[in-house]
């Protein structure tokens, strides 16, 4: 695989991405931890439309398939992955993860994470996702949508440009 890579992982763990999500990704090692497999798959989904990963669509696309629990994922949802417009990633938040350990068989994790449409217009989306722990793999089931959360103008800004939200985007 690549070395050219050698960056800040899309899952913000501040693990660089070969030591952290791109192993998960191609197979090489499973997600320890529901939060792991939470980042791992928000990885994919950064990944889809930046061809300068290493990783192909088509990878990223079965890796969402295959970490998502057969009897809760939609038959279509390849094509759901693949259509609708083009999203940039910004940055994910965990809030909470309740259980989701290494010896633990089910986990919820808490987490919102923000992007920005073709529109410009950036978004957030608020959730509460449950996995389950088959063997040693961990598998997303659902997801409860949560309100969208509310930061003040001192915190840091939500697209990820590490500056306030008041500096960043002062509307």
């Amino acid at each position: 695989m690549s070395s050219h890579l050698l960056s800040a992982c899309p899952c913000q763990s501040q693990d660089i991405f070969e030591r952290c999500c791109q192993p998960i990704l191609l197979g090489v090692n499973a997600a320890i931890t529901a939060e792991q497999l939470m980042r791992s798959r928000y990885t994919a989904y950064y990944l889809l439309g930046n061809a300068s990963s290493g990783i192909t669509q088509k990878e990223c696309v079965q890796y969402l398939i295959d970490t998502h629990h057969p009897e809760y994922r939609s038959a279509d949802l390849a094509a759901d992955l693949l259509s609708g417009p083009p999203t940039e990633w910004c940055s994910l938040r965990i809030i909470n993860m309740e259980e989701g350990g290494a010896t633990d068989v089910t986990g919820l994790v808490e987490y919102a994470f923000y992007r920005r449409g073709t529109s410009s217009e950036y978004g957030q989306m608020h959730e509460a996702s449950s996995f389950i722990k088959q063997g040693d793999h961990w598998l997303y089931t659902t997801g409860e949508q949560l309100a969208a959360m509310t930061l003040s103008r001192n915190n840091v800004c939500w697209c990820g440009s590490q500056q306030k939200l008041k500096r960043c985007h002062p509307e």
